[in-house]
């Protein structure tokens, strides 16, 4: 007779174990995402107020990407990564971003000169490009994370962390966190001012400040 109940009683831990195993396999699964490639973004900066002296003084920028990046996606259905393969042609692509910055003088620097050092940092969003993903399905694709620079006079540090790619709202949820990974560039003369300079002193402020970062390419951090 007891041994009857424990048969039965087996038959039910099984069944309830199968059950959840199979729950498990149909659920989205999270796994380490990575990512290969390389590219560059040229855009322009609109800076409200230029030297900007309390610091977080926000910021726009727009302009193109070009852009090619490949590797695992993040989740999946069945806990084996998607690989996946995304472009943005920079002659179809778009750049926008929003930044706070601060590019203060330094201590003794004389007055009507452009601030030595600076820098900003913001989240970015670049659309106009393709994925592939499993090797068959095709979508649009948006590139999103933080941007960062710095800059000494005219160098430039440029980078895209936190990166995600996201199909357009209402397709299948095919989405491809980067979060572990950053794309870095530097160039020795990636900046350019396109109005102004503003400069230190009292009067030497410029509304409305633009420049140009361009010929960084990125890559892998």
């Amino acid at each position: 007779m007891r041994d009857k109940r424990w048969a039965r009683a087996s038959a039910r831990i099984m069944t309830a174990l199968l059950a959840t195993g199979i729950a498990l396999l149909g659920t989205p699964r999270f796994v380490a995402a990575t990512t290969t490639g390389s590219g560059s973004v040229d855009i322009t900066l609109t800076m409200q107020v230029f030297p900007c002296f309390s610091g977080g003084c926000p910021g726009s920028a727009t302009g193109t990407g070009g852009l090619s990046l490949s590797g695992l996606g993040t989740a999946t259905t069945s806990g084996v990564p998607v690989p996946f393969t995304a472009v943005w042609p920079p002659e179809v692509s778009s750049v926008s971003a929003s930044f706070t910055y601060q590019d203060t003088c330094e201590l003794g620097q004389p007055d009507g000169t452009v601030p030595l050092s600076g820098g900003g940092v913001g989240g970015f969003t670049l659309s106009g490009g393709t994925v592939v993903l499993g090797g068959g399905t095709v979508s649009a694709a948006t590139l999103s994370g933080t941007i960062n620079f710095s800059r000494i006079a005219n160098a430039v540090v440029m980078s895209l962390s936190a990166l995600s790619i996201t199909p357009p709202a209402g397709s299948p949820v095919i989405a491809v966190n980067l979060n572990s990974g950053a794309l870095v560039g530097q160039a020795a003369a990636g900046l350019v001012w396109t109005n102004g300079p503003g400069s230190c002193g009292a009067n030497g402020q410029v509304m409305n400040q633009t420049a140009m970062l361009a010929g960084i390419v990125l890559q892998p951090a």
